[in-house]
């Protein structure tokens, strides 16, 4: 039987985990042997070094009526509203964050075109259910995180680009090693495998938040905020199940989680059960996990499109 073709579009402005995310959906496709992935760029994309896809995959150009389905994801709709699209071919939409919700936001009207959507995570599927017009479905991210050993030579690490004022702030309140400007993910990753304790800071509202993930892998013990999408895999060790500290989003919550945090370092049972935690979070959260689901949901495409 021949393979099913799915057209991707990516406009790949700079790297990040949105677009790292969409290229592990692409990939799923790939390692498939009843699917065959093509992706389309905007052209500033071919230009750019990051670029997960180059320079294995050569960009094709946007022509979804000769595809079987279109995976869209993020602005990705632009493209399709330029085109005469057959409405037999179903529409899958990635949604990464629960933005997509609120009125005003540049992706909310993209709601009403028809699409099967994937969800991140569950708080994304609740906040867009009721506003999308299609299915709408859960696949937890997955990850695939390098093993590294490095020297734990910070104690504490704050991975702050994403909130430079807070990041700032901090500098005047704690020792640490803070990070503000954009890394490449091998940098970042090694950043985190020599931190104690690293914090790291999402906006203020996330769809889910892979480096929350990458930190309880690499790091000894994490910090994070709550920003919503997280509330599914971050649990604050007060509880039995916890994997990192939940402070509130502000300085002196992070400030109290630092001084608690190190206390925890030197309470070896505890920091036992913490990294236990993190471990089995982590390994839930695998890529595997994530490209079964995904391939299982593509098996019934056509069945959900023609049902909605």
């Amino acid at each position: 039987m021949a393979k099913r073709s799915v057209l991707f579009y990516r406009d790949f402005e700079r790297y990040s985990g949105g677009h790292q995310k969409v290229f592990d959906y692409f990939s799923h496709l790939n390692a498939s042997d009843d699917y065959r992935p093509e992706i389309s760029f905007s052209r500033r994309s071919q230009e750019n070094s990051l670029n997960p896809w180059l320079p294995d995959y050569v960009g094709v150009d946007f022509r979804p009526r000769e595809y079987d389905y279109l995976f869209l994801a993020g602005m990705g709709w632009n493209v399709y509203s330029k085109e005469c699209i057959d409405p037999e071919k179903p529409v899958i939409n990635l949604i990464q964050h629960v933005r997509h919700a609120l009125e005003g936001e540049n992706v909310y009207p993209f709601l009403k075109n028809r699409a099967i959507r994937i969800c991140v995570s569950p708080e994304v599927e609740s906040a867009i259910k009721t506003l999308a017009n299609g299915p709408v479905i859960t696949i937890a991210n997955g990850i695939d995180i390098p093993q590294v050993k490095a020297e734990k030579i910070h104690e504490v690490y704050i991975a702050g680009q994403k909130n430079l004022e807070m990041a700032k702030a901090l500098k005047d309140r704690v020792d640490a090693v803070i990070q503000t400007e954009f890394l490449s993910r091998s940098e970042f990753i090694m950043q985190l495998a020599a931190a104690k304790i690293a914090v790291v800071l999402p906006h203020p509202t996330e769809g889910f938040f892979l480096p929350a993930l990458e930190a309880m892998k690499l790091a000894h013990i994490v910090i994070v905020p709550d920003c919503i999408g997280n509330r599914s895999f971050c649990k604050d060790a007060e509880k039995k199940d916890g994997n990192c500290l939940m402070p509130s989003y502000d300085i002196e919550g992070i400030v109290s989680a630092i001084q608690t945090a190190k206390e925890i370092l030197s309470d070896k049972s505890r920091l036992s059960q913490l990294q236990n935690n993190a471990l089995k979070t982590v390994k839930y959260h695998s890529i595997s996990r994530e490209r079964r689901e995904f391939l299982n949901l593509m098996s019934q495409i056509d069945e959900l499109w023609y049902a909605a």
